[in-house]
């Protein structure tokens, strides 16, 4: 008797279908982004690797561009232990008031 596919592995093959093309898509197009740019990412996302944000960061035009990754973290940041979740948060805040019209001069 064969057996069943998980519905959850079927879930991720379905998006995985819909993602790949996008993506091959998008990727000619990185070199257009030339505003501020900061990329977060969990070492340990096993959703989406760390490797597609580090080629996002690499080919992505702009030249104030910023990759945090975070040892331990998964793929949801904000959602992380306490120690990784604070620290995301700083870093975006800090990014934020760097970024913004009323940062100190």
């Amino acid at each position: 008797m064969p057996t069943r596919t998980p519905s959850c592995c079927q879930t991720q093959v379905g998006m995985m279908n819909v993602l790949l093309p996008a993506a091959r898509t998008l990727e000619p197009q990185l070199p257009n982004i030339t505003r501020p740019l900061l990329i977060l990412h969990g070492l340990s996302d096993v959703q989406v690797g760390p490797a597609s944000s580090q080629l996002l960061h690499d080919k992505a035009g702009s030249t104030d561009k910023e990759l945090r990754l975070y040892e331990g973290a998964r793929h949801q940041l904000m959602q992380e232990a306490p120690g990784i979740q604070e620290r995301v948060w700083e870093d975006l805040a800090s990014w934020l008031l760097k970024h913004s019209s009323a940062a100190p001069a």
